[in-house]
């Protein structure tokens, strides 16, 4: 196992630990929510076909889009492994993308007095 697949496990491990999933909107998903196993699969399956960045950048942005809380010791070892591996440049952009809106999430929707947003 290569350093990239250590940090994809990681990943997927961080990803999977509450094992609930939210089929809602960006803007009502509730902050901590977690990636949905069929993602997490899917990431798994473009690995063993060898697009390790690709698996990486699937589930960095589902993370974003679940507005999921991944550890930033796991948010460093991604870093540092996939600036370690050779691959797409468009890739390598919207994995540091994502993982820098990970570290620094948007703040939660406000909530009126009887839960609509403002």
């Amino acid at each position: 196992m290569d350093g990239i697949d250590l940090a994809l496990a990681k990943l997927d491990s961080a990803l999977g630990n509450s094992g609930t999933s939210f089929d809602v909107p960006l803007w009502e998903a509730p902050s901590g929510s977690q990636v949905g196993a069929d993602v997490r699969k899917t990431a798994r399956a473009a690995s063993r076909e060898g697009d390790k960045l690709g698996a990486v950048r699937l589930l960095v942005v589902a993370a974003v889009q679940a507005r999921a809380t991944v550890p930033a010791d796991v948010l460093d070892d991604v870093e540092a492994r996939v600036a370690q591996t050779d691959g797409d440049q468009a890739d390598r952009d919207t994995i540091a993308e994502a993982i820098t809106m990970l570290r620094n999430p948007p703040p939660a929707p406000r909530r009126g007095l009887f839960g609509r947003r403002r």
